[in-house]
């Protein structure tokens, strides 16, 4: 879990001891393919990317603006984890409510 605060491993950590809730978690995964066949996001995308993620490195975060046929915005933070949320969580928001101006202040989605 790096550098995710230890007191909030078992909020994530808890939900996938229930029977059945690890396979269908992976299974959700599986169900994505690699082959695109959920089609692209159609709607602005911004992808929040924490230079430190284990579970995701640069080349592949910045790569899923290949499948938004959209206005898509990478925003890499320095320091971060895959944890971002917890690690981050006002300037994570900040981002968030960002990016929420400035598609009301476009032409309707």
């Amino acid at each position: 879990f790096g550098s995710l605060p230890s007191e909030r491993i078992d909020d994530y950590v808890q939900p996938l001891l229930e029977p059945g809730a690890l396979t269908a978690t992976l299974n959700w995964y599986r169900a994505l393919g690699t082959n695109g066949a959920t089609g692209p996001a159609l709607r602005p995308t911004t992808f929040v990317w924490g230079d430190q993620d284990l579970a995701m490195g640069r080349v592949a975060a910045q790569s899923c603006g290949a499948w938004v046929n959209a206005d898509y915005e990478f925003v890499p933070l320095a320091g971060a984890s895959h944890w971002i949320p917890d690690e981050l969580p006002d300037e994570l928001a900040g981002h968030i409510l960002a990016r929420i101006d400035s598609t009301r202040s476009g032409p309707p989605q």
